[in-house]
């Protein structure tokens, strides 16, 4: 028995948990991904669920997953496409479209636009020195007060709006 075989006053012997068959832990770990999924109502959750299926199939049905892995590598010879490229891209995608679906937290927008209020004060009448409206209003009501679901869009157009402004001067 080595002293690592011990945890906490418990004895586990590698050879017990050799014992336990692939199989079953992949099911164990599909049983918990399915959960997480039903729990997390995520699009992330949906995938791994689906990703421990496939590799439930594949340990169970190994001649009939081979099989399905050489007619995919062989539809991608025949049209000439990569398919790791195009599963990541797909993959990308949907992750990155998933991430714009999300909605952006309204606390911080609301703590930028209060630092961003004390740090460059306007006038009382809320206008800036030279004239210009409340910019800091303007911006912050179309861009998250109200938990509105977001896109980096919004603020990638407004951030090269800033910028044109800037470099005018």
């Amino acid at each position: 028995m080595n002293k690592y075989s011990s945890l906490a006053g418990c004895s586990i012997n590698s050879i017990e948990l050799n014992k336990i068959p692939l199989k079953h832990l992949m099911l164990l770990a599909s049983m918990s991904l399915f959960l997480d999924m039903l729990v997390a109502n995520r699009f992330e959750s949906l995938l791994g669920f689906g990703l421990a299926v496939l590799g439930n199939f594949c340990l169970l049905k190994q001649q009939e997953a081979t099989r399905l892995f050489n007619l995919i590598q062989n539809w991608g010879r025949k049209y000439r496409i990569n398919i790791a490229t195009l599963l990541f891209c797909v993959v990308g995608t949907v992750y990155f479209l998933n991430y714009m679906a999300f909605p952006s937290s309204a606390q911080f927008f609301n703590q930028t636009q209060s630092w961003l209020e004390s740090s460059f004060p306007l006038s009382a009448n809320g206008q800036s020195p030279n004239g210009d409206v409340n910019i800091y209003a303007l911006v912050f009501n179309s861009s998250g007060g109200d938990k509105r679901p977001q896109s980096l869009m919004c603020f990638a157009h407004q951030g090269s709006a800033l910028i044109k402004k800037l470099s005018a001067y």
